[in-house]
């Protein structure tokens, strides 16, 4: 069983090794680059997503909190007016609204965390990205000088000389070396 399993791992091994010489770098290259741009566009869209819900929340506690500081006055003029059951009830809608602001401040102030961390993690993945655009910009001008060395080595060799061209210039320096003889 064991030598089935390493026969195995070496099959996978090769086979592996096969793809690897068979996928192009750079192609690899430009769809790396290709997936941190899209990473970085998602991650901005998310947090202008964010960032929209933070407004709507700030709205919302502006809201709550109004509405409670008409109950208070509201409930002071119940008070005034000796009509407790009626002022109780206010209490009650009273508490029910901090209730609401208290639930929407933490989540204010969760979504506000999760922003800020985004941005953090944005931050380093723009560098991250700007590193990897610069070193993908300098593979392909090794590559373009790579190409362009290729393509003159192999002007230089298809300038090959022949043994027919060879033959035809040495019975040409023969003749002449025995021109100059006589």
């Amino acid at each position: 069983m064991t030598i089935l399993t390493r026969v195995s791992r070496l099959f996978r091994a090769d086979f592996h090794a096969v793809l690897d010489n068979i996928e192009e770098p750079d192609v690899l290259l430009r769809h790396a680059v290709r997936e941190m741009e899209e990473a970085l566009e998602a991650d901005n869209e998310r947090s202008a997503s964010l960032v929209q819900e933070i407004k709507q929340l700030d709205k919302k506690i502006l809201s709550t909190q109004a509405l409670i500081e008409q109950f208070s006055e509201e409930v002071d003029l119940c008070f005034a007016a000796d009509n407790t059951q009626l002022a109780r009830n206010l209490v009650r809608r009273k508490l029910e609204a901090s209730a609401t602001l208290s639930s929407l401040s933490s989540s204010r102030d969760r979504l506000a965390s999760t922003v800020e961390s985004l941005k953090k993690a944005q931050e380093e993945n723009t560098q991250k990205y700007q590193e990897m655009k610069q070193k993908s910009d300098l593979f392909w001008e090794e590559s373009k000088l790579r190409k362009s060395e290729s393509h003159a080595n192999a002007c230089h060799f298809s300038s090959a000389v022949l043994d027919d061209d060879v033959e035809i210039a040495f019975m040409k320096e023969k003749q002449r070396f025995e021109g100059a003889k006589s």
